[in-house]
């Protein structure tokens, strides 16, 4: 990790990325590298304020990426055996 790294906070990646600002924040919620600043204070909710590492956002962004591709050539493969049956049966 280097210090000078752009930082993202969770509104950027939203906009950036096009999901909603707390979908973001589950995303990144327990991922490591992720820099999280708090002031807990006794009987007060705590108010946590991530940033992003960039190197974090790419990880993150080509898992998301990659699952999102494997789901789509299962869904195709599936769609080809439904049409196959479907021929197959008629």
């Amino acid at each position: 990790m280097l210090a000078f790294e752009k930082h993202y906070s969770i509104e950027e990646l939203s906009v950036l990325w096009g999901m909603s600002e707390d979908f973001v924040r589950r995303l990144f919620r327990n991922e490591p590298g992720v820099v999280v600043f708090a002031n807990p204070q006794p009987g007060k909710r705590t108010y946590r304020t991530l940033r992003v590492l960039e190197s974090v956002a790419c990880r993150v962004h080509e898992r998301m990426t990659a699952t999102e591709s494997q789901a789509h050539t299962a869904l195709m493969r599936s769609s080809k055996r439904s049409r196959r049956a479907f021929t197959k049966c008629a």
